[in-house]
């Protein structure tokens, strides 16, 4: 299991970042620190999505 945090403008990808996955916890914590660069003008249009995604053994990301 793992997030990937995707930086968003006028709901259209950007770019994306992901943790490393954490195996074999039914409850995973993570504890890290993105950062993106975003233009000030458009922060007002700028949006962040989360999602936590599993992996499959075998199949590539």
């Amino acid at each position: 299991v793992y997030v990937k945090v995707s930086l968003m403008n006028h709901n259209k990808f950007i770019k994306s970042k992901k943790t490393a996955a954490v195996l074999g916890s039914p409850n995973p914590v993570y504890n890290k620190t993105f950062n993106f660069k975003a233009d000030q003008t458009e922060l007002d249009t700028t949006s962040l999505s989360l999602s936590v995604l599993q992996s499959i053994k075998g199949e590539s990301k």
